[in-house]
């Protein structure tokens, strides 16, 4: 019998150049919950960096972060679609979360996170 160590994967599930989004809804008596992540890999993050760095300091800080979630997220709301029986519920931002992580070309990677809530009338 052999038994060895394999080293540990350091790539991410995303090319360099794509954009993932993910909608997980969640359906309650009284509410719909989407919980909407977007993965972004390294270039795109790269691209969208003047908007989250808002000083231009070339680094992030979590007041941006949290800006910059917000913003997203308040614009998924607005353009997410989520209907019942016909009529169009309207989304609204429970939480927002933007993170970033090494990439594997020496850039980073983003995430978006929206907790979104549509009320039942």
């Amino acid at each position: 019998m052999v038994v060895g160590l394999s080293p540990a994967a350091s790539a991410h599930p995303l090319g360099n150049a794509t954009v993932n989004g993910y909608d997980g809804l969640h359906l309650y008596t009284d509410h719909i919950t989407d919980l909407a992540v977007e993965d972004v890999s390294e270039i795109p993050t790269l691209q969208r960096k003047n908007q989250v760095d808002t000083d231009g300091t070339g680094s992030v800080s979590d007041a941006e972060r949290s800006a910059y979630a917000a913003k997203q997220c308040s614009s998924l709301a607005a353009t997410n679609k989520i209907g019942v029986n016909g009529a169009r519920l309207t989304l609204t931002v429970a939480g927002s979360d933007y993170t970033e992580r090494p990439g594997v070309i020496a850039l980073v990677v983003g995430r978006l996170v929206c907790d979104l809530v549509a009320r039942l009338i």
